[in-house]
């Protein structure tokens, strides 16, 4: 039972009180159905480079930094920043689970500083697919979302270019490829963008693959590079639904589920809620029996900061069998429940 609670505690937290979260973007129906990820890295404080999809391609980095609260530009989870230069990269090996060969779906969140570079690039020493960020020709200073779906005989695809409306902001891209269809298409914030009809064939995507840096691909890719933020990087081997792709962009390992102290809740869903209610409110629970095994419950009570009517969270109480725990000042559960496992 305690390894359970270990479990749900890693997703419960207390933060600090002036947390800043970010705004959501776009709404989601949670009843659509979003199949299984080949490739899911969430790059955050949480999970940092694990592979969380199952297939064990647990991504490595060279002077990339995890960053979180005030740094993450209102990222709850954090983000991995990368600084624009050659040695700033997070590579992502492939046995060959993410090698979706004819279909795929690619997404991220992206927060530019104004670099052009490589969001997600199959083939970090050459031409395999790629979602790019891009500075035009003809625009200066200003940043396009790109594509290419290159394909596994060397065909070199044209590269489909849409804009980006500003830079220090978070925006979430998408970008799919349909075998059958032969029509590659780009997401800039859940909304749709037809790229049009794409060379059949099936994509190279048989490589590892690289954020931030690919020093060693051959111009005009070589030598660009990634500076800004990138967290939830995301691969499936089907071109996904606007609705799945709106949903996948809030996947729980991504947005953190939890509990922030002003209060606001994230569900395990990823459905987000504000509760200014007073008194003591289940988080979590067993709720296989009328005698729960484990339930997680939190304390909120006003705030006397502010004039408008706000509540805190000022503790929280884990109860498991018959053992029960309490937290009375901000820190996180997992560390805790570890310690206490020893």
């Amino acid at each position: 039972m305690l390894r359970i609670l270990l479990i749900v505690a890693a997703i419960i937290a207390v933060e600090a009180q002036h947390e800043e979260v970010i705004s959501k973007r776009f709404e989601f129906d949670a009843s659509v159905e979003v199949p299984d990820a080949v490739g899911f890295w969430p790059l955050n404080y949480m999970y940092k480079l694990e592979d969380v999809s199952g297939n064990n391609n647990d991504a490595d980095s060279s002077n990339v930094e995890l960053v979180y609260k005030n740094n993450s530009h209102g990222r709850p989870c954090g983000a991995y920043k990368f600084f624009g230069v050659a040695d700033s990269w997070v590579h992502y090996p492939n046995n060959g689970a993410f090698d979706t060969v004819k279909s795929i779906t690619i997404m991220a969140w992206v927060c530019p500083f104004g670099n052009a570079g490589p969001v997600f690039h199959y083939n970090p020493s050459g031409n395999g697919v790629q979602m790019w960020q891009w500075a035009s020709d003809q625009a200066a200073g200003e940043l396009y979302g790109r594509v290419r779906f290159n394909k596994r005989d060397l065909t070199i695809v044209a590269p489909s270019d849409k804009h980006l409306t500003a830079i220090n902001v978070w925006y979430h891209c998408a970008v799919t490829y349909d075998f059958d269809s032969n029509f590659g298409s780009m997401y800039l914030n859940g909304e749709f963008t037809a790229l049009g009809v794409m060379p059949a064939g099936e994509i190279a995507t048989q490589f590892d693959a690289q954020s931030g840096a690919v020093p060693n691909a051959p111009l005009p890719n070589g030598g660009i590079y990634f500076d800004g933020l990138i967290t939830c990087v995301q691969v499936y081997n089907v071109a996904l639904t606007a609705e799945q792709i709106k949903k996948a962009a809030y996947d729980p390992y991504c947005v953190c589920p939890g509990f922030k102290c002003d209060p606001h809740i994230t569900t395990l869903d990823g459905r987000q809620y504000s509760f200014q209610g007073m008194c003591w409110y289940t988080l979590v629970r067993d709720c296989m029996s009328t005698t729960p095994d484990f339930e997680i419950t939190a304390e909120l009570t006003p705030r006397e900061d502010i004039e408008e009517v706000r509540t805190r969270a000022v503790a929280i109480k884990l109860q498991w069998e018959v053992n029960a725990f309490s937290l009375t000042r901000t820190m996180w559960l997992l560390q805790v429940l570890t310690v206490l496992a020893k």
